[in-house]
């Protein structure tokens, strides 16, 4: 419990110390800054302004699966072989058999999605006795905190603990739990049902709340729409199709911008693209003000200057002609091999949410509902703005299974890098019916990562398992 209590307690001091214009280096600094003066947060304002925290430490906003991408062959890490073989990374890079839990000393995936957790924890307990606000103020700040801590939670939890299975989540156990900033609260580890069934729960009532207001007053603060779009997410990994289907709606109606991707690669071809340059690339239109922006969530790259290289076999997970791919990277020699090297430069939101993922679910849905006619024109409406007309058709197909597969194939190459990247894949994996193999050339020969493999589940870290009730739920 103590990892969870000095978190939760020092949240208030970090963000006072960083309002107060002070910038911090590591974690070792954040756990020890103390306040000048004892300043406790007591207006409305002084909590909202947790929400805008921005700095990548301590934003409540981070989620890193640098890792995780590592697994899947879409993080191309130059320096990998200067690494330790026993090291977490070479282990996940090479799918080794070493021992990850000896690897494992400093978590930070756990720790920054704790951290998230901790300030929504804070919002949502302080935000009800706050000042200087009327009673629907109150009520809009908590609501969003909770979908705010529902998207940590989401990204801990599929990381750290098995995909939603109904067959075993009632049995397997998920994440530690803590829903209060009391520094003597308690917290649990619940089955992944119950989690998942807290999550729902959490996100409706935050929908419901009449004074939510449909976007939040900045894009850090997530509104309706995140938190039907979040849910149609929720819907779709517990397999409720109608559910799924149902939130997605909700979502689009709020904002249902789509991103013209053909559009964007043919007005910068001339200039970026066709003498492609390292030194001179594409600003990114993924950055905070992207038009598709329900809620903006750092991934791990979200700060660089620019996305990082794809391995080649990456780009498999692409249509012929998909311009959000040539836009974004490009093949070149590097070494003795050829990557996709990075064409755009700035921010990307990698682990928020956009509209683009409402209208994915809504067409998986759709079709999981055997409306497959609604389902392919959903379909071909994202198609339209990602391939370039010399290469499109529309996709016609009556097979129910084919049209999932193409959906969700093209869901993943289009959340490469983020969060749902890595985690619709193993909800694939544990329904067992629409797998995308994972496919790596290592030492010159092509393996594919079985979908039961024991890699998928990552182990709580060292530190982490210093507080003995927590639980593993994977082998090391």
């Amino acid at each position: 419990m103590k990892i969870f209590k000095n978190i939760s307690k020092l949240t208030v001091v970090a963000a006072i110390a960083l309002m107060a214009g002070s910038i911090l280096t590591s974690c070792e600094d954040y756990l020890g800054i103390k306040p000048k003066k004892q300043e406790i947060p007591e207006t409305l304002a002084d909590y909202v302004a947790f929400f805008n925290e921005e700095y990548m430490i301590y934003t409540p906003h981070y989620y890193a699966y640098s890792t995780a991408h590592e697994l899947l062959g879409e993080y191309y890490n130059a320096y990998i072989a200067w690494y330790g073989q026993t090291s977490l990374d070479y282990i996940c890079y090479y799918w080794t058999d070493y021992n990850r839990f000896e690897s494992s000393t400093n978590n930070t995936v756990y720790r920054y999605s704790t951290r998230g957790v901790a300030v929504a924890n804070q919002i949502i307990d302080g935000a009800g006795r706050a000042t200087e606000c009327t009673q629907d103020e109150r009520q809009s700040a908590i609501a969003s905190a909770r979908i705010l801590r529902v998207m940590q939670l989401f990204s801990q939890a599929n990381y750290f603990a098995d995909a939603y299975d109904p067959a075993t989540a009632e049995t397997k156990l998920s994440v530690p739990l803590l829903t209060s900033s009391e520094a003597d609260a308690t917290y649990t580890q619940p089955s992944i049902k119950y989690l998942y069934d807290f999550m729902i729960k959490e996100v409706e009532e935050a929908v419901a709340c009449k004074s939510l207001p449909d976007m939040g007053a900045t894009i850090y603060i997530p509104g309706k729409g995140a938190g039907y779009a979040l849910l149609s997410r929720l819907k779709l990994y517990v397999r409720d199709w109608q559910g799924a289907l149902d939130a997605a709606n909700e979502a689009i109606k709020i904002k249902g911008d789509l991103f013209d991707w053909v559009k964007h690669y043919n007005d910068n071809y001339d200039e970026y693209l066709k003498e492609f340059k390292t030194n001179k690339m594409i600003p990114s239109p993924m950055e905070h003000d992207f038009c598709e922006n329900y809620y903006f969530g750092f991934g791990n790259l979200s700060y660089r200057g620019s996305r990082t290289f794809l391995p080649e076999p990456a780009g498999r997970w692409f249509e012929e002609g998909d311009c959000y791919q040539q836009t974004n990277w490009q093949l070149c020699p590097y070494g003795s091999e050829y990557v996709y090297r990075a064409a755009t430069t700035g921010y990307f939101n990698e682990g928020g949410i956009r509209t683009l993922e409402a209208y994915y679910v809504k067409a998986e849905a759709l079709a999981r509902l055997d409306q497959l006619a609604d389902a392919r024109n959903v379909y071909n409406t994202i198609r339209k703005k990602t391939i370039h007309p010399d290469y499109y058709t529309d996709v016609t197909t009556n097979d129910k299974d084919e049209l999932i597969y193409q959906i969700c194939k093209s869901r993943h190459a289009s959340f490469l890098l983020s969060t749902i990247g890595f985690t619709d894949i193993k909800r694939l994996n544990a329904e067992g019916k629409y797998i995308l193999p994972v496919i790596k050339k290592i030492n010159g020969q092509e393996v594919t990562l079985a979908p039961d493999h024991r890699l998928w589940t990552f182990p709580f870290a060292q530190d982490v398992m210093k507080d003995e009730s927590i639980k593993q739920n994977v082998e090391y």
